[in-house]
């Protein structure tokens, strides 16, 4: 039994499927490769969500692939994933200057 339930906001679901529906356009092979490294990144939220540090208010993230941005929270016994982000993509960077305008 795992310690922390996992909620997926819809926002996240639509990106990790459009990485999946992109990558599938390339290599069959490798979207089978991202799809373990997603479920092993789901079992490390299960498991120790507060392995990696809050980058952003209360948001931490979880790196999968070199390529992929987990960005969630840890309320109690929940861990809420709000994206799912690739590091190649406008809308990264457009989240990543908005993070660092703040600070």
């Amino acid at each position: 039994m795992s310690g922390f339930n996992v909620v997926y906001s819809k926002a996240s679901e639509i990106q990790y499927f459009s990485h999946l529906d992109f990558l599938n356009n390339v290599s069959k092979s490798a979207v089978k490769r991202l799809i373990a490294a997603f479920e092993k990144a789901d079992n490390v939220l299960r498991e120790k969500p507060f392995t990696y540090p809050v980058f952003y208010k209360d948001y931490r993230r979880l790196t999968v692939e070199g390529r992929y941005i987990v960005m969630y929270k840890v309320v109690k016994n929940d861990v809420y994933v709000d994206k799912i982000l690739d590091m190649r993509t406008e809308e990264y960077n457009i989240i990543v200057n908005e993070i660092t305008e703040e600070e």
